[in-house]
């Protein structure tokens, strides 16, 4: 896609080991797109941290990204980031999650490009239906009704059981 930009925050509680920093940014690097990676740096590196602020990228950060604009690729680390990941992936449809290999759940350079560019793709059908899901969910959170909605039909169902 013309002008894009592939921006992926790993996180402030996941470091990786050197071998799979490498392979993350090779996947990257395969999509031919332009990158921002935010992430610790690997084990055992000498970098200077000169980052203002830091997040986890958990459940927040991930419906925050639904609002958004921005494309979903998902390569979950810990607990409640799978279970928040595959919210998104599975049931919502509106991200997706990078492949894993069997031998040690992992992923390669080719999983994180493949992912990338079946969101990024305009001729991917996975891709197109992602996007749309993606639209659906952003404009039906985004309604301005939605909370008061939740706590009127409460309040009816409340009142039902009273009459």
């Amino acid at each position: 896609m013309i002008g894009s930009v592939v921006y992926y925050a790993f996180g402030s509680e996941c470091v990786l080991e050197k071998d799979k920093f490498q392979e993350l940014l090779l996947g990257f690097e395969l999509t031919g797109l332009p990158f921002l990676v935010a992430l610790k740096p690997p084990f055992g590196a000498k970098i200077r941290d000169l980052s203002p602020a830091r997040s986890h990228y958990g459940s927040s950060s991930l419906w925050e990204a639904l609002l958004n604009e921005c494309l979903i690729v998902l390569l979950p680390q810990g607990t409640e980031l799978f279970v928040s990941a595959r919210r998104i992936s599975t049931y919502l449809k509106a991200g997706v999650e990078i492949e894993r290999r069997e031998e040690d759940r992992w992923f390669n350079p080719e999983s994180v490009f493949k992912a990338i560019k079946m969101v990024m793709d305009e001729d991917n059908k996975v891709g197109t239906e992602i996007k749309a899901n993606k639209t659906k969910w952003k404009d039906f959170l985004s309604q301005e009704s939605l909370d008061s909605s939740y706590i009127d039909n409460l309040v009816l169902k409340l009142q039902d059981l009273v009459d």
